[in-house]
């Protein structure tokens, strides 16, 4: 009889700092919650943004008052992304990134949307995938 695939669980504290409405603690994201949170703050923050940490965080920001629609920026978007992700998020296995620049009727660069495919290290080989904007 197979062994069953040990999983890993995950928690961490929600962000917003809301109570539970019973037992008055800070709500908890669980497992793909959690991490679909963290990798959105790791890829949203900016380097510097956190004092006791001041690495954490990514160049995306900065990026984005020079990036255009391009192959480069697009591949340089994407390295940046997976290289935070791989450097502050050692919970998940990173499959791909998309990224697709929206522009808007004037045809000025407005937003990117941005699609990341992912593994969660120590549970079953299931992909997970977080969809976001980034504005500038």
């Amino acid at each position: 009889m197979p062994v069953p695939y040990p999983t890993k669980q995950f928690k961490d504290i929600s962000l917003s700092f809301k109570k539970h409405p019973v037992t008055k603690d800070i709500l908890v994201l669980k497992d793909n919650d959690a991490i679909k949170k963290s990798v959105m703050n790791i890829v949203r923050s900016n380097v510097g943004d956190r004092f006791y940490e001041s690495a954490l965080g990514s160049r995306v920001n900065d990026l984005l008052f020079s990036l255009d629609t391009d192959e480069y920026n697009q591949s340089l978007l994407k390295s940046e992304i997976n290289t935070a992700l791989n450097n502050w998020e050692p919970r998940i296995k990173v499959r791909r990134i998309d990224t697709s620049f929206k522009k808007d009727t004037e045809g000025l660069f407005n937003y990117i949307e941005v699609t990341i495919d992912y593994e969660i290290i120590g549970q079953p080989d299931i992909p997970q995938e977080i969809q976001f904007v980034l504005e500038n």
